[in-house]
């Protein structure tokens, strides 16, 4: 009787401490960390929603063609935010960071920086004579953090658009007007202008958050 219970005890003894173990080393697992700020400003960035991607269909041919969130967090006070091992290890499509009045922009743990968004406000106005029933617009906006392609559209000859551009920074707005668009071989979802009217650069400085003005005329 005493030697089962002995067994008995020692049988407890393994399994608490195999027990104990396996907590701590879930508890003790590696972490990584991000750190958000906002670009020229070395401002921490708090509620910035960090997503980790993986892809969730894969062509053959095209490679991926869809991604899944598989974990999310959003940064503290201090643009601070740590995932667990596991977690990065289940992302294979990328790491995105997003966050409201602010550019979407890849991530990495470690440092990372995002800009703000501000507005270039662009009043065209017509001065020469074309003998077209509409015109189209197009514009690629180049910051010093990041850049974006707005494929063509329809503009009046006098009206006013609004350019979402990179705050705390030099943008460079690379501008065309046509009577047509033509759609690039590569990817058709990348159009032209043909045949150009029009073209020039336009350099703006916005501040965060804030809109600058500018006339073109074409």
């Amino acid at each position: 009787m005493k030697n089962r219970k002995l067994l008995v005890i020692l049988s407890l003894s393994i399994f608490l401490s195999c027990s104990k173990s396996k907590e701590e080393a879930t508890s003790q697992e590696a972490t990584s960390l991000f750190e958000i700020f906002e670009y020229k400003t070395n401002t921490p960035v708090s509620s910035v929603r960090i997503n980790l991607l993986r892809c969730s269909y894969y062509d053959l041919v095209f490679g991926c063609q869809a991604t899944e969130i598989v974990s999310t967090g959003l940064t503290d006070n201090n643009g601070r935010y740590s995932f667990k091992q596991s977690e990065l290890n289940r992302s294979n499509q990328g790491i995105k960071l997003h966050k409201s009045n602010y550019w979407d922009a890849g991530g990495n743990p470690g440092i990372n920086y995002i800009a703000p968004e501000s507005w270039i406000s662009i009043h065209l106005i017509r001065q020469n004579v074309y003998s077209f029933p509409r015109l189209f617009f197009r514009y690629d906006i180049n910051g010093e953090s990041g850049n974006a392609r707005i494929n063509p559209f329809t503009v009046p000859f006098d009206t006013i658009i609004k350019v979402r551009a990179f705050g705390n920074q030099v943008n460079r707005v690379n501008w065309q007007i046509g009577s047509g668009i033509s759609s690039s071989y590569i990817s058709f979802n990348n159009y032209s202008v043909t045949p150009i009217l029009a073209n020039g650069i336009l350099t703006q400085s916005p501040d965060r958050f804030g809109t600058t003005s500018i006339t073109l005329t074409y």
